[in-house]
């Protein structure tokens, strides 16, 4: 089934916003996230729902719910990550790896598919990602951005065991 851009968008903020607040959502949280009107967001989500993407819960308390079929949808999953990004030295809240592919060849290049806004990366911007596998940290700079699929795409400066220095950021490392 292919979806329209603002199905996607709509599908993503969704999921994003469900692992935040680990409970039903409301259309015009996603409205006001995509920058649309509540009421295209319920029409959607209408669409959404025949295609068994998403649930609706009734009622004053009610909203939407994202299904297994929606996670399979966009190629990830609904547990919640544990890998930290920082942006610039800061931690960057909401925002968690789905997955990294890394390309070996000269230069070390990687895709980072996010869980949450890649919005809030521009190219230029460094990035620390903590822990990827163990202890490993991988340091590098946003060279492009992929909105429709998640993803950033980086130019590794660094990628190394270690650990951080406090419990907030990674500290900086040599070159190699």
């Amino acid at each position: 089934m292919k979806l329209t851009h603002v199905q996607l968008k709509i599908l993503q903020q969704l999921i994003r916003i469900y692992h935040i607040q680990n409970d039903v959502v409301r259309a015009e949280d996603i409205a006001e996230k995509i920058n649309r009107n509540p009421g295209t967001v319920r029409n959607q989500m209408a669409i959404l729902k025949s295609l068994h993407l998403v649930k609706s819960v009734a009622g004053s308390r009610g909203g939407y719910l994202p299904t297994e079929a929606a996670y399979q949808h966009l190629h990830t999953t609904n547990k919640k990550s544990n890998t930290r990004v920082y942006k610039n030295g800061k931690k960057v809240e909401d925002v968690g790896v789905e997955d990294i592919l890394l390309n070996t060849t000269k230069p070390l290049c990687s895709i980072i598919r996010l869980s949450g806004n890649t919005h809030e990366f521009n190219i230029g911007d460094t990035i620390t990602v903590y822990p990827i596998l163990f202890k490993q940290i991988l340091d590098a700079t946003v060279i492009g951005r992929d909105d429709t699929r998640s993803s950033i795409i980086t130019k590794l400066t660094n990628s190394e065991n270690r650990e951080p220095t406090n419990n907030n950021l990674p500290t900086a490392s040599l070159m190699y």
